[in-house]
């Protein structure tokens, strides 16, 4: 999942690009022109860029800027373009000599190599390539640029991370996650204010640089790795970190006496060979938005007192109660979901996977500023409270519990991107979550008990995961999905729909296994209706 922290630059940026283009009062520049062109070629000439003809204004074109100035192209953006498997990324790039911004995202089709041509962008600060089958190693030849930040996630990428990176003198943004990297993070990578180091889900080893305890570093995601050693560095009550993500690695050290940065609001340790006990410092983290995850955390064996030191408040950081192991064992917390967290100012509240039990507290809705909560993975009964969540960007993630009742029609209002409550024992009517103007982007209501007419619902036109299956859903497949080109997950099986499953625009993303085991619907991808 992408998290708020990560999320508010891909905001900021999207809002920038996205905007009309201006028209520009002159023609652009010849030899922008026929680059672009060339890079049109290249693509397999998509749709998306039908825009870019050669007799007209390419200051005018979609998916790009230009310099109102000098008529120069500064900004190019190409978003899931449909481009056909194989397609290598177009070294005509490298001949718009005045950009400034490059971004393709979403293109699966496109692979190979970054060409070497891109290192003659010596106005580039910002390059991101996501989401895309683009291999080979991270290039050195960047270090000709003036790369301000280098976003390169959910490729192909292969290979170690090259120390030449560090001699960008304005690199301050570096997301390298989601590749096949391996080999040590080099040190120094990253330089000014408000750092940003994502380096997640890679095959990385060896222990973190000292210097990335140094400078302003907001955030360091290091998850899914293999990295060890001791990093008691990162961990000092002045450094300026918002968000820590070492989870998933081979780190080993005691956590006893480690003192959190103050403005801390994201920290997951979790599935790591930690020693000593959960630190005191978290207790004094009343004014941050905390986003707590401890997930198997290995304690010595010892005698599990009684209860948390009384001459220290409550806090997030003192479960309802404690369970103590061999240090080969995995410990889960258990016990209620704690009431008392209402004094704290959190903003996230994730404690998935342990051995939590009872009803979920109302007293959470008494959080003004909590907007993601994950309880998912525990043995939680009864219902939803209503009003959980507030402010922008919600997160509700409660699958894998023994919740019951209705869902509670708050959460059909408000800026709500993620609704997961699968795998529980719910019913009702939830027709709330279903209307078209809904920021909904995933949607998860499978493996309960619902039971409604879903031939009319309106889906959200935002929605890219809609899994409803095993259910007692009656009805036929809603003709609203022909109008969700960015859903990628349809589940609609084990069901009791009827009918003929709607045809044209986006439903030809979704294959046969989408709708398995109903009662009898029928028509492409199925097998055809019979006519009478």
């Amino acid at each position: 999942m992408a998290y708020p922290w990560t999320a508010l630059l891909s905001s900021a940026i999207l809002l920038l690009l996205t905007a009309p283009a201006a028209l520009s009062a002159f023609d652009c520049n010849a030899g922008d022109r026929a680059a672009l062109l060339a890079v049109k070629h290249g693509l397999g000439n998509p749709p998306l860029l039908a825009t870019w003809l050669s007799n007209t204004n390419c200051c005018a074109w979609d998916n790009l800027y230009c310099d109102t100035t000098t008529g120069r192209v500064y900004n190019v953006y190409i978003y899931d373009a449909g481009v056909a498997p194989g397609t290598p990324v177009p070294a005509a790039f490298g001949d718009l000599p005045f950009l400034e911004s490059l971004s393709l995202e979403d293109m699966p089709g496109l692979s190979g190599p970054i060409p070497p041509s891109f290192g003659r962008l010596s106005h580039l600060y910002l390059l991101g390539i996501s989401n895309t089958s683009v291999s080979g190693q991270v290039p050195a030849f960047l270090v000709g640029t003036n790369l301000s930040a280098l976003t390169l996630p959910n490729n192909k990428l292969s290979g170690a991370i090259p120390p030449q990176l560090a001699l960008l003198p304005y690199l301050r943004y570096l997301d390298l996650s989601g590749n096949h990297l391996s080999g040590s993070i080099p040190p120094g990578l990253l330089h000014g204010e408000y750092q940003f180091l994502v380096l997640s889900n890679n095959r990385l080893s060896g222990e973190i640089p000292a210097s990335y305890g140094e400078g302003d570093v907001n955030t360091i995601d290091l998850g899914r790795n293999r990295l060890s050693g001791d990093p008691a560095f990162l961990f000092n009550r002045t450094r300026p970190t918002v968000k820590l993500d070492l989870s998933r690695n081979e780190f080993g050290f005691d956590l006893t006496k480690a003192e959190m940065p103050w403005q801390m609001e994201y920290l997951d340790l979790s599935h790591n060979r930690l020693r000593g006990g959960v630190p005191k410092s978290l207790r004094t983290c009343t004014s941050c938005g905390l986003f707590f995850c401890f997930e198997d955390i290995k304690t010595p064996s010892r005698t599990c007192p009684a209860s948390p030191d009384p001459s220290l408040p409550p806090s997030p950081a003192s479960p309802a109660s404690t369970s103590c192991g061999s240090p080969d064992s995995n410990t889960s917390v258990s016990g209620q979901v704690p009431a008392f967290l209402v004094g704290t100012n959190l903003s996230a509240l994730t404690l998935p996977n342990n051995k939590l039990s009872g009803a979920i507290p109302p007293q959470l809705a008494l959080l003004p500023y909590l907007r993601y909560l994950d309880l998912s993975g525990n043995h939680l009964s009864g219902s939803i409270p209503p009003g959980l969540l507030h402010g922008e960007y919600q997160f509700l993630v409660l699958s894998n519990n023994r919740l019951s009742g209705e869902i509670p029609a708050s959460y059909g209002e408000g800026d709500v991107n993620t609704i997961d409550l699968g795998r529980n024992r719910l019913s009702g009517d939830p027709a709330s979550l279903f209307n078209w103007t809904r920021p909904t982007v995933k949607l998860d209501l499978s493996r309960n008990e619902f039971g409604f007419d879903l031939t009319k619902a309106e889906m959200p036109w935002k929605m890219e995961y809609l899994d409803l299956s095993h259910n007692r859903l009656r009805g036929g497949v809603p003709k609203s999905l022909k109008d969700l080109y960015k859903l990628r997950v349809l589940d609609l099986s084990y069901n009791m729909l009827c009918g003929e499953i709607p045809t044209g625009r986006a439903m030809a993303y979704h294959d046969a296994a989408s709708y398995l085991h109903n009662k009898c619907l029928c028509g492409t991808p199925r097998p055809p209706c019979r006519r009478l």
